[in-house]
């Protein structure tokens, strides 16, 4: 549900799994419950159940949940446009981001400093590790990753004036099939960046 932007309904089944369990032994849950709200503009209330996360996560000595809390906090602060907040959640979140088993918002804490770089004063650095984030991202089989990441670098290429280069990473976002899909919100994603890639390019 959270992969193809159904948020709403994710964050309905994340608060009844935490219920039924009377809020114990769901750190995890927590967690993703945050990045449900989140993405649902519920920044205040995102905010409460991250800090319940941790300080779930704190008192079990869970620190393998450590990566995913920082990754989640770290867009939570880009969301609301404290870049430099999210900076240092997102670098201990993307320490871990090559693992073959890190989490999905793991991966995109990598890309999400990535693009901060691109778009700062360490364009070629930032590029760079947008790139290689984007080609794991479309390794591991995770579509929507992959097109979450791609998007990142297709925008970040066209701070950079390179509109052709965007275009062609726009092209590599996966095409949607009956058993697999990026969701409606990535797709729409990437018919206006693609659309704002073409006038750049004079197309």
């Amino acid at each position: 549900q959270l992969d193809l932007a159904d948020y709403a309904a994710a964050e309905s089944a994340l608060t009844r799994t935490i219920a039924e369990k009377g809020g114990a032994d769901t750190p995890m849950a927590r967690i993703y419950l945050g990045l449900a709200q989140a993405r649902l503009g519920s920044v205040e209330q995102s905010r409460k159940t991250l800090e319940e996360a941790a300080a779930d996560v704190r008192q079990r000595g869970s620190a393998e949940l450590q990566p995913l809390l920082d990754a989640i906090r770290g867009e939570l602060e880009l969301q609301i446009g404290n870049a430099l907040a999210a900076r240092p959640f997102l670098r201990n979140a993307a320490a871990h981001w090559d693992s073959d088993l890190a989490a999905t918002p793991v991966v995109e804490a990598r890309a999400n400093l990535a693009f901060l770089d691109a778009i700062g004063a360490r364009a070629a650095d930032g590029l760079r590790a947008l790139q290689e984030t984007a080609e794991r991202a479309s390794r591991m089989n995770r579509p929507p990753l992959a097109a979450r990441c791609l998007l990142l670098l297709a925008q970040a290429q066209l701070r950079a004036r390179r509109a052709s280069d965007a275009l062609q990473t726009l092209g590599r976002i996966p095409a949607d099939s009956p058993t697999r899909t990026i969701g409606p919100e990535l797709r729409a994603q990437a018919h206006f960046w693609r659309g704002k890639a073409l006038a750049a390019a004079g197309d």
